[in-house]
């Protein structure tokens, strides 16, 4: 666990390399996808796909149990902003992938409250908050 301190030295020298690789990405005319941003983006305001709202959260549907490795959803958010600068930058022409399709089998994104769980091995709302309460108490 790091403390405040850490935590702002941490975010400090992160904002400092992500302004080099930047400015050194625009400097070589390369693609450049901020995957910073994009999760903050999605931290604060989560990510909507298939009615279901995913979050950064634990169990949130974004990040897989270990808190640091993206889902399968969250891998495929992630390779449509590559696809995005990808498209923009060279004009690829590289068709984006169904987030939502990706979610429908992916077994860490939990169902969500308003939902049943699905037969591709998704935990029911009643599973989710038992989890939830154990982890996170």
């Amino acid at each position: 666990m790091l403390d405040a301190a850490e935590v702002s030295i941490v975010r400090t020298r992160t904002d400092a390399y992500n302004e080099i690789i930047e400015t050194q990405a625009r400097a070589k005319g390369a693609a450049l996808v901020d995957i910073h941003q994009l999760l903050t983006q999605i931290q604060d305001k989560g990510f909507v796909t298939g009615g279901q709202r995913m979050t950064t959260d634990f169990l949130g549907g974004i990040f897989s149990l270990d808190g640091i490795h993206p889902t399968n959803t969250g891998y495929g958010i992630v390779a449509n902003a590559f696809i995005k600068e990808l498209n923009r930058t060279f004009a690829a022409g590289i068709p984006p992938l169904s987030v939502e399709q990706i979610k429908k089998t992916d077994p860490l994104v939990l169902a969500d409250a308003s939902r049943s769980s699905s037969p591709h091995g998704h935990l029911s709302r009643d599973a989710v908050r038992a989890l939830r309460s154990v982890v996170l108490h």
